[in-house]
């Protein structure tokens, strides 16, 4: 019965995560140029959202983000980490980490804006989230849970890994700092992809053919 459900998971999931989520992201990220307002009641992770009954906000947070910097973090992130991990783990346990991630990143995201809530009000368009970055975050933090510390990820497909490179560990160390100068979209809900990443490879990860 599990081995079923799982088969089945898998065949539903999309067999190019890179492309597809890349395409979404930019979609998301137009409307929220073009339509703000709008985005705001439908794109951004909030109470005064999920009071409103708008629930799709949980999905969609995480697949919009507040500005290009982090659009761009986002992305590359994608298309450095995820070849390595599929090849690692295979497509089911991938989605189990972005999913898990996603749980986690709007659990922490939630209780921090109920932090927030007793100095601005619920109603408040100041509380919200784009919270894009937690899947950055669920990726990378993966990468150096599960990958050879000394591995060497290209950075694009044009460029070889012996002329422009980066082991899992510097790319978390170096979106850390990005993220500390730049401003993070909402490091609770990082805090919770990294989280959830954790959690996953810990408890709940089968490695294909095991």
């Amino acid at each position: 019965r599990k081995s079923s459900l799982r088969d089945r998971f898998i065949r539903l999931m999309p067999d190019r995560p890179v492309e597809i989520t890349t395409a979404i992201y930019l979609l998301l990220y137009a409307l929220c140029r073009l339509f703000p307002d709008a985005s705001r009641s439908h794109l951004v992770l909030s109470w005064r959202n999920l009071k409103a009954r708008r629930y799709w906000c949980l999905i969609l947070s995480h697949l919009s983000h507040s500005s290009t910097r982090q659009l761009m973090r986002s992305t590359i992130v994608l298309h450095i980490a995820i070849p390595w991990l599929m090849d690692v783990v295979g497509k089911s346990n991938l989605y189990g980490l972005l999913l898990t991630g996603g749980a986690t990143g709007t659990a922490l995201s939630m209780l921090h804006q109920a932090k927030l809530e007793p100095f601005v009000g619920v109603d408040s368009n100041v509380i919200g989230s784009h919270g894009g970055g937690a899947a950055a975050y669920t990726l990378m933090t993966a990468s150096c849970l599960l990958l050879n510390s000394q591995l060497a990820m290209p950075i694009g497909s044009v460029i070889p890994p012996d002329v422009l490179s980066v082991k899992p560990f510097e790319l978390l160390l170096g979106n850390v700092a990005f993220d500390f100068f730049a401003g993070a979209s909402d490091t609770a809900a990082c805090a919770g992809g990294a989280l959830g990443a954790w959690l996953y490879c810990k408890y709940a990860i089968e490695f294909p053919g095991r």
